[in-house]
Protein backbone atom coordinates (compact mmCIF):
# COMPACT_ATOMS: atom_id res chain seq x y z
CA UNK A 1 0.00 0.00 0.00
CA UNK A 2 3.27 2.24 0.88
CA UNK A 3 5.91 3.35 -1.24
CA UNK A 4 9.07 3.34 0.41
CA UNK A 5 10.89 6.78 0.41
CA UNK A 6 13.82 7.59 2.47
CA UNK A 7 15.54 10.79 1.83
CA UNK A 8 18.12 13.00 2.79
CA UNK A 9 17.93 16.87 1.55
CA UNK A 10 19.15 20.33 1.79
CA UNK A 11 16.72 20.76 4.82
CA UNK A 12 17.60 24.61 5.25
CA UNK A 13 16.49 25.13 1.80
CA UNK A 14 13.10 23.90 2.43
CA UNK A 15 10.14 26.08 2.87
CA UNK A 16 8.70 24.78 5.54
CA UNK A 17 11.80 24.65 7.60
CA UNK A 18 10.88 25.65 11.10
CA UNK A 19 14.31 25.12 12.93
CA UNK A 20 18.00 25.07 11.60
CA UNK A 21 20.95 25.08 13.58
CA UNK A 22 18.97 28.15 15.20
CA UNK A 23 19.33 29.28 18.52
CA UNK A 24 17.20 27.85 21.54
CA UNK A 25 14.55 30.31 21.44
CA UNK A 26 13.95 29.59 17.67
CA UNK A 27 13.86 25.89 18.07
CA UNK A 28 11.54 25.83 21.34
CA UNK A 29 9.16 28.27 19.06
CA UNK A 30 9.11 25.86 16.43
CA UNK A 31 9.05 22.76 19.05
CA UNK A 32 5.90 24.00 20.65
CA UNK A 33 4.34 25.40 17.84
CA UNK A 34 4.10 22.46 15.73
CA UNK A 35 3.51 20.36 18.78
CA UNK A 36 0.24 22.73 19.34
CA UNK A 37 -0.93 22.23 15.67
CA UNK A 38 -0.31 18.16 16.14
CA UNK A 39 -2.10 17.80 19.27
CA UNK A 40 -4.88 19.99 17.45
CA UNK A 41 -5.62 17.06 14.83
CA UNK A 42 -6.42 15.01 17.84
CA UNK A 43 -4.88 12.08 15.82
CA UNK A 44 -3.96 9.15 18.21
CA UNK A 45 -4.72 6.02 15.33
CA UNK A 46 -2.19 6.43 12.41
CA UNK A 47 1.06 4.65 10.31
CA UNK A 48 4.04 6.20 9.52
CA UNK A 49 7.48 4.99 7.80
CA UNK A 50 10.89 6.11 9.85
CA UNK A 51 14.59 5.58 9.31
CA UNK A 52 17.17 6.11 11.48
CA UNK A 53 20.41 7.03 10.11
CA UNK A 54 23.51 6.70 12.29
CA UNK A 55 26.85 4.47 12.83
CA UNK A 56 24.77 0.84 14.20
CA UNK A 57 24.15 -2.09 12.29
CA UNK A 58 21.88 -2.19 8.82
CA UNK A 59 19.16 -3.68 10.02
CA UNK A 60 18.71 -0.67 12.74
CA UNK A 61 18.84 1.72 9.49
CA UNK A 62 16.47 -0.19 7.60
CA UNK A 63 13.39 2.28 7.02
CA UNK A 64 10.48 0.87 9.27
CA UNK A 65 6.61 1.39 9.08
CA UNK A 66 5.17 1.94 12.78
CA UNK A 67 1.77 1.53 13.44
CA UNK A 68 0.36 2.92 16.18
CA UNK A 69 -3.25 2.63 17.97
CA UNK A 70 -4.22 5.00 20.93
CA UNK A 71 -0.93 6.74 21.22
CA UNK A 72 0.71 3.44 21.25
CA UNK A 73 2.90 1.65 19.02
CA UNK A 74 1.45 -1.61 18.38
CA UNK A 75 3.56 -3.26 15.61
CA UNK A 76 6.91 -1.84 13.65
CA UNK A 77 8.16 -3.69 10.38
CA UNK A 78 11.38 -3.85 9.12
CA UNK A 79 10.02 -2.85 5.34
CA UNK A 80 12.90 -4.28 3.92
CA UNK A 81 12.47 -7.75 4.84
CA UNK A 82 8.91 -7.18 5.92
CA UNK A 83 9.88 -8.77 9.33
CA UNK A 84 7.98 -7.83 12.33
CA UNK A 85 10.59 -5.98 15.31
CA UNK A 86 10.15 -6.33 18.76
CA UNK A 87 8.93 -3.40 20.25
CA UNK A 88 11.84 -2.97 23.33
CA UNK A 89 14.55 -4.05 20.46
CA UNK A 90 14.56 -0.93 18.53
CA UNK A 91 14.39 2.75 19.15
CA UNK A 92 11.04 3.53 17.63
CA UNK A 93 8.44 6.40 19.13
CA UNK A 94 5.59 7.51 18.65
CA UNK A 95 4.99 11.19 17.17
CA UNK A 96 4.32 12.54 20.75
CA UNK A 97 7.55 10.98 22.04
CA UNK A 98 9.62 12.32 18.90
CA UNK A 99 8.27 15.88 20.00
CA UNK A 100 9.73 15.11 23.44
CA UNK A 101 12.93 13.70 22.18
CA UNK A 102 13.16 16.75 20.56
CA UNK A 103 12.67 19.21 23.62
CA UNK A 104 15.72 16.85 25.44
CA UNK A 105 17.84 16.94 22.84
CA UNK A 106 17.58 20.73 22.26
CA UNK A 107 18.58 20.82 26.05
CA UNK A 108 22.25 18.64 25.91
CA UNK A 109 23.24 18.52 21.73
CA UNK A 110 25.87 21.11 20.21
CA UNK A 111 23.64 20.80 16.99
CA UNK A 112 20.04 19.99 16.68
CA UNK A 113 18.14 20.73 13.00
CA UNK A 114 14.79 19.96 13.00
CA UNK A 115 11.90 19.94 10.62
CA UNK A 116 8.14 19.78 10.34
CA UNK A 117 5.13 19.12 8.15
CA UNK A 118 3.83 22.02 7.12
CA UNK A 119 0.10 20.98 7.73
CA UNK A 120 0.28 18.18 10.52
CA UNK A 121 3.27 19.94 12.48
CA UNK A 122 4.30 16.28 12.97
CA UNK A 123 8.40 16.18 12.66
CA UNK A 124 10.05 15.04 9.41
CA UNK A 125 13.46 15.18 10.15
CA UNK A 126 15.84 15.50 13.31
CA UNK A 127 19.62 15.71 12.90
CA UNK A 128 21.89 15.44 16.19
CA UNK A 129 25.17 16.27 17.14
CA UNK A 130 25.28 15.37 20.57
CA UNK A 131 29.26 16.89 20.87
CA UNK A 132 31.36 17.77 17.75
CA UNK A 133 34.13 16.87 19.18
CA UNK A 134 33.43 13.21 19.46
CA UNK A 135 32.63 11.24 16.30
CA UNK A 136 29.83 9.13 15.47
CA UNK A 137 27.72 9.73 18.01
CA UNK A 138 25.57 11.89 15.20
CA UNK A 139 21.75 10.62 14.19
CA UNK A 140 19.09 11.46 11.94
CA UNK A 141 15.76 10.14 12.00
CA UNK A 142 13.27 10.86 8.83
CA UNK A 143 9.95 10.49 8.93
CA UNK A 144 7.54 10.25 5.98
CA UNK A 145 4.17 9.12 4.94
CA UNK A 146 1.59 10.04 7.94
CA UNK A 147 -1.42 8.36 7.74
CA UNK A 148 -3.84 9.02 10.00
CA UNK A 149 -6.41 5.86 10.54
CA UNK A 150 -9.52 7.88 9.89
CA UNK A 151 -8.32 8.47 5.99
CA UNK A 152 -7.77 5.21 4.82
CA UNK A 153 -10.09 2.88 3.13
CA UNK A 154 -9.06 -0.58 3.39
CA UNK A 155 -9.92 -3.04 0.60
CA UNK A 156 -11.73 -6.01 1.37
CA UNK A 157 -9.58 -9.10 0.56
CA UNK A 158 -7.56 -11.63 3.26
CA UNK A 159 -4.10 -11.15 3.00
CA UNK A 160 -1.70 -13.58 4.04
CA UNK A 161 1.19 -13.46 6.82
CA UNK A 162 3.21 -15.74 4.83
CA UNK A 163 3.89 -16.81 1.77
CA UNK A 164 6.28 -19.61 2.03
CA UNK A 165 7.67 -21.12 -0.97
CA UNK A 166 9.81 -24.49 -0.28
CA UNK A 167 12.75 -26.04 -2.22
CA UNK A 168 14.94 -29.04 -2.92
CA UNK A 169 18.23 -28.23 -4.24
CA UNK A 170 16.72 -25.12 -5.61
CA UNK A 171 13.92 -27.27 -7.21
CA UNK A 172 10.01 -26.86 -6.19
CA UNK A 173 9.30 -29.03 -3.50
CA UNK A 174 6.27 -27.72 -2.04
CA UNK A 175 3.94 -30.97 -2.77
CA UNK A 176 3.38 -33.46 0.03
CA UNK A 177 4.93 -30.91 2.85
CA UNK A 178 2.73 -30.61 6.63
CA UNK A 179 3.47 -27.16 8.15
CA UNK A 180 2.51 -26.58 11.29
CA UNK A 181 2.46 -23.25 12.63
CA UNK A 182 1.95 -22.52 16.77
CA UNK A 183 1.66 -18.97 18.17
CA UNK A 184 2.94 -17.50 21.80
CA UNK A 185 -0.70 -19.44 23.18
CA UNK A 186 0.49 -22.75 21.69
CA UNK A 187 -2.53 -22.70 19.24
CA UNK A 188 -1.64 -24.64 16.64
CA UNK A 189 -2.67 -24.71 12.83
CA UNK A 190 -1.78 -27.42 10.46
CA UNK A 191 -1.85 -27.42 6.83
CA UNK A 192 -1.17 -30.20 4.87
CA UNK A 193 -0.42 -30.04 0.90
CA UNK A 194 -1.79 -32.34 -1.23
CA UNK A 195 0.81 -34.82 -3.23
CA UNK A 196 -0.26 -33.34 -6.61
CA UNK A 197 -0.29 -29.88 -6.37
CA UNK A 198 1.90 -27.06 -7.88
CA UNK A 199 4.88 -27.65 -6.39
CA UNK A 200 6.29 -23.73 -7.44
CA UNK A 201 3.04 -22.36 -5.79
CA UNK A 202 3.86 -20.71 -2.52
CA UNK A 203 1.34 -21.67 0.45
CA UNK A 204 0.07 -19.18 2.22
CA UNK A 205 -0.51 -19.04 6.06
CA UNK A 206 -1.57 -17.33 8.82
CA UNK A 207 -4.29 -14.83 7.08
CA UNK A 208 -4.41 -11.55 8.38
CA UNK A 209 -2.69 -13.24 11.82
CA UNK A 210 -0.10 -10.71 12.98
CA UNK A 211 2.05 -11.99 16.55
CA UNK A 212 4.92 -14.25 16.71
CA UNK A 213 4.94 -17.67 15.48
CA UNK A 214 6.89 -21.38 15.05
CA UNK A 215 6.83 -22.80 12.15
CA UNK A 216 7.79 -26.31 11.66
CA UNK A 217 7.84 -27.70 7.92
CA UNK A 218 8.00 -31.81 7.61
CA UNK A 219 7.91 -33.61 4.28
CA UNK A 220 8.70 -37.63 4.27
CA UNK A 221 12.47 -37.89 3.36
CA UNK A 222 13.38 -35.10 4.70
CA UNK A 223 14.96 -33.09 7.82
CA UNK A 224 12.24 -31.14 9.66
CA UNK A 225 12.77 -27.41 9.27
CA UNK A 226 12.02 -24.89 12.29
CA UNK A 227 10.96 -21.43 11.91
CA UNK A 228 11.19 -19.39 15.37
CA UNK A 229 9.51 -16.62 16.33
CA UNK A 230 8.56 -15.86 12.95
CA UNK A 231 7.22 -12.03 13.35
CA UNK A 232 4.56 -10.63 10.99
CA UNK A 233 3.65 -6.95 11.55
CA UNK A 234 0.55 -5.16 10.50
CA UNK A 235 -0.12 -1.38 8.60
CA UNK A 236 -3.77 0.20 8.86
CA UNK A 237 -5.46 -2.49 6.99
CA UNK A 238 -3.91 -5.89 6.57
CA UNK A 239 -1.36 -8.16 7.63
CA UNK A 240 2.34 -7.43 6.30
CA UNK A 241 3.24 -10.84 4.11
CA UNK A 242 6.32 -11.95 4.09
CA UNK A 243 8.04 -13.81 1.60
CA UNK A 244 9.94 -16.60 3.18
CA UNK A 245 11.69 -19.80 1.07
CA UNK A 246 13.17 -22.63 2.86
CA UNK A 247 15.19 -25.81 1.49
CA UNK A 248 14.39 -28.98 2.42
CA UNK A 249 17.82 -31.33 3.14
CA UNK A 250 17.12 -35.33 2.40
CA UNK A 251 17.80 -37.37 5.70
CA UNK A 252 20.32 -39.58 4.87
Amino acid sequence: MLKQRTFFLPFCLLPFLQACNSDSSDILDALNANRAKWENKQISDYQFESQLSCFCSQETSDPRLVLVENNEIISIANMTTKARLQLDEYDTQTISELFHRIAIEESRAESLTVSYHPELGYPTFISVDGDKQIADDEYTITVNDLIPADEVTCAEVEVPGISLSIFDNNEPAACGVTITVEDKDDNQTVVTTDENCDASAPVSLLPEQDGYFDITIEKPGYNTVTLNDTGIAKDLCHVITRDISVTLIPTE
